[in-house]
């Protein structure tokens, strides 16, 4: 299995999660699997190993808004790295990156095939950095999977961040699509059981409150983007969704185009991710 189909199938998965929607936050609540360190172990051991190769995706998300904002030479730490693909693209770029998760068993793949990230075992909650030693900070779809809130990991990256260094940060978002399906009581209304709660995966988030928490805080806004129309729509179509997912999910030219296409109509309406780019304030 190659790692696009291992991403693809995990995309399946996800998918057939259970969503319920929680009124009084306004925010999805995916239940279906405790996205543990075991949960993550197993997520990125499947298909074959990761190549790490000298060619930077120069149209990648991480490397646009890194090489926009930041020098090489920057320090930038990749929190909740997984497999640190994009620490490595940023190193081949010349800068300082740091990969830092708690997933043992993927950490251990990423100190064997890419040391030059600086593979380091920690808590996104508790960095182990001193204060201000940080030029920038990618979080890519982690403060989400953590059912008591992201206050702490908020307030580390803010110590941990320069004045003036920025944050980059990614998460599932009630889009427009999601937003209407909760007006019409499309999904079931979430009412936490203690079996539920050990199942929890995730949240979708709502993007204004996400941007008033770290703007409420010490950073300020430099800008917002939709990202992932195709697959916000392609889940919340179901088994349609699936069957689409699968059918623009090929390698040729005609169907990357289509895909990049029918994405560029969608994202204002289905996006599954939004990004913040945020710049730490000064004291």
């Amino acid at each position: 299995m190659s790692e696009r189909s291992c991403r693809a199938g995990y995309a399946e998965r996800r998918a057939l999660f259970e969503k319920h929607f929680d009124a009084e936050s306004r925010r999805l609540v995916y239940v279906g699997a405790a996205a543990d360190a075991d949960f993550w172990d197993e997520r990125w051991s499947d298909g074959e190993p990761v190549r790490y190769g000298k060619t930077v995706p120069r149209r990648s998300l991480v490397v646009r808004e890194t090489t926009r904002l930041l020098e090489p030479g920057s320090l930038i730490v990749e929190g909740g790295c997984g497999l640190a693909v994009d620490s490595w693209h940023l190193h081949q770029l010349g800068y300082r990156a740091v990969a830092l998760d708690y997933a043992q068993r993927t950490l251990a793949r990423v100190v064997r095939s890419a040391p030059e990230v600086r593979p380091l075992a920690g808590d996104v909650g508790r960095l182990p950095f001193a204060t201000g030693a940080v030029d920038g900070y990618w979080s890519l779809g982690v403060i989400e999977h953590f059912y008591d809130g992201y206050s702490a990991i908020r307030d580390e990256m803010r110590r941990v961040i320069r004045p003036g260094g920025y944050l980059f940060l990614t998460f599932p978002v009630m889009s427009r699509l999601r937003r209407s399906k909760s007006r019409l009581g499309l999904y079931p209304a979430w009412a936490p059981s203690a079996g539920q709660r050990e199942r929890f995966y995730q949240f979708a988030l709502v993007a204004d409150r996400v941007q008033r928490d770290f703007t409420s805080c010490g950073f300020e806004l430099e800008r917002a983007r939709p990202f992932l129309g195709v697959s916000g729509l392609c889940e919340e179509l179901g088994a349609g969704g699936r069957w689409l997912n699968r059918r623009l999910g090929g390698r040729s030219r005609p169907v990357r185009w289509a895909r990049a296409g029918l994405d560029a109509l969608t994202r204002p309406f289905s996006n599954h991710v939004q990004l913040l780019v945020l710049h730490r304030s000064a004291d």
